[in-house]
């Protein structure tokens, strides 16, 4: 993965590797990752776990959540 991230480089390059190489130039700063369980944040919090299995995971409570939702956020 090159260095510098810019549109050009992650166009080519698989969601994966992107977050990897965020996840690699980020490691020596304090990072977490913010989610409130939706779809797509489940894409993130996926990759990025696989990345960093450390990483804190800070639950954005939005009020509107299922009570499997919260389950799961628990689990």
């Amino acid at each position: 993965m090159p260095e510098s991230l810019n549109l050009e480089t992650m166009n080519n390059h698989g969601a994966a590797e992107l977050v990897a190489a965020i996840v690699e130039t980020r490691q020596n700063s304090p990072s977490c990752l913010t989610c409130s369980f939706q779809a797509e944040d489940m894409i993130v919090l996926h990759l990025s776990r696989n990345s960093a299995p450390g990483i804190p995971v800070l639950f954005l409570e939005a009020g509107y959540h299922f009570t499997e939702t919260y389950a799961f956020r628990d689990q």
